[in-house]
């Protein structure tokens, strides 16, 4: 899984092994879930409201792990935000990473998912980890969270040494992500890192061909990379409201999604006003969460959301306060640059098309079930 692996990134194969592969193989572009913790999709072809994702705080004041904050948050505010760096790299050191969140707002937080991709009942249903563990099957998983996520990295890994008996080695490469938010898809610094990327999974080819023989691979993106041409500046007009956090509201700035908990109706109503007169984006309806199936069973993740156009970034946010970043990803499905790219290949066999272009990110999970000869098609793009 390449993070960002944008869909016009295997036409634009530097060194030609990415083209390589489609040629050989089933290529194509996948709509990235809503949001922007889509996991469960490709692990488990689950929708966001089916395993409770899409973002990676949530609103749960009861498991916060910042609850040690309480009553502290409004006087460490008030800081000058050069010296609040201070306390952020205590709660840093402590194993917590607060972001950019500002500290009245972090004792409700709690990130949705902690542990691996790979631990057992992490979803609803099964994903290909638990199948092969359910057979009696191995696998090797490098990358987020569990060690470096760095090609060059990952490769001296795999290089030390490789069991014989593995059904599966699931790599998370994360060189693209990084490269693309801070100079955009197009640009000669994602060149040259695509084309560092493109010839280490070359050389790792070459490992496991070595190694096993026959290489049954699928290389696939999380989501891709839209440039950004404008900002929205939602921190900034809620300054108007009489209404105040955390007194009467919290709200949480994801880069492309404001997110908000109201405790009273004074307080939704003004704060309904004011995004309803923004440019720019609009409140998520009733309608969109049924079309991208987040209409979840509570309101942790927000009772309202305004979601910005293809293009526009939420700037200040919660993670970008002091430089803007220059694309993002996490747009409606219409975002064509937000969609990501897929290569299906066998080194000894000519691949059809394995799905529709473009395909759902839900739809990647029962295709890898199908090439690790794994139970088909249980959560097929439903």
């Amino acid at each position: 899984m390449l993070d960002a692996f944008r869909h016009d990134y295997p036409d634009r194969s530097p060194g030609g092994f990415f083209r390589e592969l489609a040629a050989c193989g089933s290529c194509g572009s996948l709509v990235p879930p809503f949001g922007f913790e889509t996991d469960g999709a490709y692990l488990a072809g689950l929708h966001p409201d089916e395993c409770d994702e899409g973002f990676h705080f949530w609103c749960s004041p009861e498991t916060s792990p910042f609850r040690i904050l309480k009553g502290w948050g409004r006087l460490l505010d008030a800081i000058p935000h050069g010296l609040q760096r201070i306390p952020r790299i205590a709660l840093g050191r402590m194993g917590l990473a607060p972001y950019d969140i500002p500290f009245s707002v972090l004792p409700f937080m709690d990130a949705r998912r902690k542990g691996n991709p790979f631990d057992r009942c992490r979803y609803p249903s099964e994903t290909f980890f638990d199948m092969i563990r359910r057979e009696g099957g191995k696998w090797i998983y490098l990358g987020a969270p569990v060690s470096s996520c760095s090609a060059r990295r990952i490769h001296r890994e795999l290089r030390a040494g490789l069991p014989s008996d593995l059904d599966l080695v699931f790599l998370m490469i994360g060189d693209l992500d990084p490269v693309g938010h801070a100079f955009g898809p197009r640009s000669s610094q994602l060149e040259k890192r695509l084309a560092e990327v493109e010839e280490t999974i070359k050389d790792i080819f070459r490992l496991l061909r070595k190694k096993y023989g026959r290489v049954k691979a699928a290389i696939f993106g999380d989501h891709g990379m839209t440039g950004v041409r404008r900002h929205i500046d939602i921190k900034g007009a809620l300054e108007s409201a009489r209404s105040r956090p955390p007194r009467d509201y919290l709200f949480f700035l994801d880069s492309t999604v404001a997110r908000f908990w109201f405790f009273n109706e004074c307080a939704r109503a003004e704060v309904t006003d004011i995004l309803g007169g923004l440019t720019g984006g609009r409140i998520i309806s009733g309608r969109q969460k049924e079309d991208y199936r987040i209409n979840y069973a509570h309101c942790r993740f927000g009772e309202l959301m305004f979601w910005a156009d293809e293009g526009g970034l939420i700037f200040p946010n919660f993670y970008q306060s002091g430089t803007p970043v220059a694309a993002m990803h996490g747009y409606r499905s219409e975002a064509v640059e937000d969609r990501a790219a897929f290569i299906f290949y066998d080194s000894e066999q000519r691949l059809s098309s394995l799905a529709k272009n473009p395909a759902r990110t839900v739809e990647m999970f029962p295709a890898i079930v199908s090439m690790l000869g794994l139970e088909a098609g249980i959560r097929a793009g439903h």
